[in-house]
């Protein structure tokens, strides 16, 4: 055996081992990184890890307030999935699969315990995804009180092209969702949709401002939207008109 082999092989061990030993410290970020995104898109604040984490935990956030993760199966029923589950659920990729074993997490906010305990959220934050151009996007989509105003809306994964597609993680694009409905004049749900002219966006209830030549992105944003609307529908209707 040569040295270059050894010290190749020696090499090899050592990247293997460091990586190993990264992996759960990287999986935390992660899922740190999401619930930032969540505790972001539902209006609040912290200003570390511990107090992103501390929302969702049984003494809640330094204000008082709580985020709740639920999880439904297709019926509507309350179900269990550990983290290597929600790690690995796709919302879009399950359709494919046995109704049955489809799962559907979200999140409710709430202002105080008595709140939580009544189940009469301030907020409520879906997830959303579906292919852009170059990847699938994967966000959430924050409903006010009422289950029909949207209050805010954040991609948190994405690799569209810079300027383009990836526009939607800049504030203006994203400003463009605050206060739109997802309900049309009667009262049906209704996804918004992208539209190029600015005034529709700023005026319509039901469009956004659409990115100039990112056309297969918003078509994605808004084939999840429509999708996540379907997927969430008992959900909205039951919270529909302010924390039924």
């Amino acid at each position: 055996m040569t040295f270059a082999t050894i010290v190749t092989i020696v090499c090899a061990v050592i990247l293997g081992a460091t990586a190993t030993a990264l992996k759960p410290q990287q999986e935390l970020n992660a899922k740190v990184f999401k619930l930032k995104n969540i505790v972001q898109v539902f209006g609040l604040t912290a200003e570390n890890d511990k107090e992103v984490e501390a929302y969702f935990s049984e003494e809640g956030g330094k204000d008082g307030k709580f985020v709740v993760r639920v999880i439904k199966d297709i019926d509507g029923n309350e179900v269990e999935m550990n983290e290597l589950e929600l790690k690995s659920l796709d919302l879009y990729k399950q359709e494919k699969a046995p109704a049955a074993t489809r799962r559907y997490p979200y999140f409710l906010m709430f202002e105080s315990a008595a709140d939580k305990a009544a189940d009469k959220p301030a907020g409520i934050v879906l997830p959303t995804q579906d292919f852009g151009l170059w990847s699938v996007c994967y966000g959430y989509l924050s409903l006010d009180t009422d289950a029909e105003t949207i209050k805010g809306i954040v991609y948190y994964d994405q690799k569209e092209t810079p300027g383009l597609g990836a526009e939607i993680e800049q504030e203006y694009w994203k400003d463009s969702f605050v206060g739109k409905k997802i309900v049309d004049a009667n009262g049906a749900l209704l996804a918004p949709k992208a539209s190029k002219d600015a005034a529709i966006a700023k005026d319509s209830p039901n469009h956004y401002i659409s990115v100039s030549g990112a056309t297969f992105t918003m078509d994605g944003i808004d084939k999840g939207l429509v999708n996540t609307l379907k997927f969430y529908e008992k959900v909205i209707e039951h919270y529909r008109g302010g924390n039924k």
